[in-house]
């Protein structure tokens, strides 16, 4: 047996491997556009891939807002909707991928009763989809698991906190009893790793004095939720996270922490296993931003926000230079729809030794797709992706 062989057969037995990252850089860069939504915190922002625009809604500062504007990567322009959702701050908002909208749920507004109210998107008009489901509220955590077709939302307050699993299917809004859950709280975070197929989210408001500033680590795979037993960042809430599609991480950007709610200016990111903190040139001290990951033009865009000197419109975005490393094949590599598995470890197993697939419909062995095969390269690759890594 060759040395390519012994080393998925060591995958497959449960021995630990690990590989050396690529270097990087992140840099936040201030951006000076044109035109600008005016100053606010508590907004929603969405990236919607298939026109390539982020969408704008909402917010507070002086007063609510119930304008609606996109970002098209250079430049702000503001729309002039049919019909939009009252003017709110607090929403949760985020990007339906299977129906092609962007998703409002929530919010606080000047009349009670539309604080429940869903509404979508669709590039051109605003649509009330709902006005039943989770009970009226705002500062909830929401996100959408493609892998599922299922908008996920969770806690949020009205007089009193909430730590309700909901999700949304297009049509109605259904409460799921999971075996377990994070404690009721409001502002925590929460994007979705399409790679690893769970919402992940972090901390949140959960009490008061000490406990207002939590720093748990949780993950939502559609039937429970899991919390992770790590080191990371700092308890907060009032910041933001999202999910960077192109490097398979989550980041995480400032908040507010301490009893003077200290702003916080750090940068942070989740790769399924372990938070590091980026040392680098931060976008400023501020909690409330609205954040979104453009994956049209492959950047973390950051809009205002409260900070120590008020209100602000500023617009950031976090761009990524370095090695952008090879596309790998899916880890299902027999074709059989279930992964990951050992299986696919056999199934790759034998057709690298010159046998045979078991479902006949197993991929390739250029599995990094560089147009070197069989070389040790695929075979790193395969095991870097099969235990949650990336394609090297």
């Amino acid at each position: 047996m060759n040395r390519a062989v012994h080393t998925l057969t060591a995958l497959a037995t449960g021995i630990s491997l690990t590989s050396v990252a690529a270097a990087q850089t992140l840099t936040w860069e201030p951006q000076t556009p044109p035109d600008s939504p005016g100053i606010r915190a508590a907004m929603g922002l969405a990236h919607d891939p298939v026109r390539g625009k982020t969408v704008l809604f909402g917010g507070t500062a002086a007063a609510f807002y119930g304008d609606t504007w996109e970002w098209d990567g250079s430049a702000w322009t503001q729309l002039a909707p049919a019909t939009s959702p009252p003017a709110k701050w607090g929403l949760s908002m985020a990007y339906d991928s299977a129906r092609n909208q962007t998703l409002v749920f929530g919010g606080f507004s000047n009349t009670v009763a539309q604080w429940q109210q869903t509404w979508s998107f669709d590039g051109t008009n605003w649509t009330l989809m709902a006005t039943t489901g989770p009970t009226g509220r705002y500062y909830c955590a929401m996100a959408f698991d493609s892998a599922r077709n299922k908008m996920v939302l969770f806690g949020g307050i009205r007089s009193n906190r909430f730590n309700q699993t909901w999700e949304w299917d297009g049509t109605a809004w259904t409460q799921i009893a999971t075996p377990t859950s994070p404690s009721a709280r409001y502002t925590p975070a929460m994007a979705y790793d399409s790679a690893r197929h769970v919402c992940v989210m972090f901390g949140g408001n959960v009490g008061s004095g000490a406990l207002a500033y939590n720093d748990e680590t949780w993950e939502y795979d559609g039937t429970t939720w899991t919390q992770r037993l790590v080191t990371g960042p700092i308890g907060r809430y009032n910041h933001n996270m999202v999910y960077d599609s192109d490097r398979g991480v989550c980041v995480l950007y400032g908040g507010v922490n301490g009893a003077s709610d200290n702003y916080l200016s750090d940068t942070w990111e989740w790769d399924g296993t372990t938070w590091t903190e980026q040392a680098i040139t931060s976008a400023g001290a501020r909690a409330q931003q609205g954040m979104a990951y453009d994956s049209t033009n492959h950047f973390l865009l950051l809009l205002g926000g409260t900070s120590p000197t008020g209100y602000n419109n500023e617009t950031w975005e976090l761009h990524y230079s370095g090695p952008t490393g090879p596309v790998c094949d899916t880890i299902d590599f027999n074709g059989d729809g279930l992964y990951p598995d050992t299986a696919d470890i056999d199934d790759f197993l034998s057709v690298f030794s010159g046998g045979s697939c078991s479902t006949g419909t197993c991929g390739d062995l250029d599995y990094n797709n560089d147009t070197l095969f069989p070389d040790t390269a695929d075979i790193d690759s395969l095991l870097s992706v099969f235990s949650g890594g990336a394609c090297l």
